[in-house]
């Protein structure tokens, strides 16, 4: 009997993707790439594949040269800070402003009422753990606490979905791996749908539902891999077997393809 049940759209559906600069440079290739509500999905490739590329036009920040862009069945026609929050490597923090007043900002400029949007920022300082610092200003931070004032800032729009390009890429390695731990706990809490950009294979690996490997010239998919670790995760789990075999898988395919990418090069 036909089932007259409706199947949900992916809540990112990026379908055959192209984007030329005005130079001539083909820094994506018809990408193809649903992300399922709720669902972490991280991006790895090499430097110059256009992860960050594409992240920009998933949040509507750079027009893509071809194909289009579906948030819940909807085209993407421009910035969404309703819907869609992005988190940088920079935490971009302005100085003048605590810690709460900087959660606070982008809810001021919608239009927020006061106490609302003090409500609201300081139940995202406390998901973060950074209740005890909303009155401290950015240099007063460590790099890890600016970054969790970031997430937090992105989390009190309650968007949907959420872009990370690198937001750990600036952190010593102990700093990365507490971060990453502590992601998956707001993670594991809200259920937002992430897009996560990283250079990192054991980050993504230990984040992640889902890692899409990209290759360069032009940017392309080269494989989309399931992570089938349980959840939730501790940083335990890096040393299993399952594990090491996914960081290798990842490992060779990055090789393979900055190996390639090297020969074809001209020779200057």
């Amino acid at each position: 009997m036909k089932s007259d049940v409706v199947p949900k759209p992916a809540a990112v559906s990026i379908r055959g993707v192209d984007k030329k600069f005005g130079n001539g440079f083909h820094a994506l290739d018809k990408i193809s790439l649903d992300i399922a509500d709720g669902q972490f999905l991280s991006v790895v490739g090499p430097s110059g594949c256009g992860k960050s590329t594409l992240l920009q036009i998933v949040a509507g920040l750079v027009p893509a040269s071809g194909g289009k862009v579906l948030l819940d069945g909807h085209p993407v026609v421009g910035p969404q800070p309703h819907e869609v929050a992005v988190v940088f490597q920079d935490a971009l923090l302005l100085p003048w402003k605590t810690t709460l007043q900087n959660v606070e900002f982008p809810l001021d400029l919608q239009g927020v009422p006061a106490a609302e949007r003090r409500a609201k920022s300081l139940e995202m300082l406390d998901l973060v753990g950074l209740s005890a610092f909303a009155d401290a200003y950015p240099q007063q931070l460590s790099g890890g606490m600016r970054q969790r004032v970031s997430i937090a800032r992105g989390l009190a729009q309650d968007p949907r979905i959420i872009l990370m390009d690198e937001p750990f890429g600036a952190l010593d390695e102990q700093t990365r791996i507490r971060m990453g731990q502590e992601l998956l706990r707001i993670w594991e809490r809200s259920r937002k749908t992430v897009l996560f950009i990283t250079h990192s294979l054991a980050e993504a690996i230990f984040l992640s539902d889902v890692v899409v490997v990209m290759g360069r010239n032009p940017g392309r998919i080269l494989e989309r891999m399931e992570v089938p670790l349980p959840r939730p995760r501790s940083s335990d789990v890096m040393g299993s077997d399952v594990f090491g075999q996914m960081r290798n898988r990842l490992w060779h395919l990055l090789n393979d393809e900055i190996d390639r990418t090297d020969q074809a090069a001209p020779e200057l």
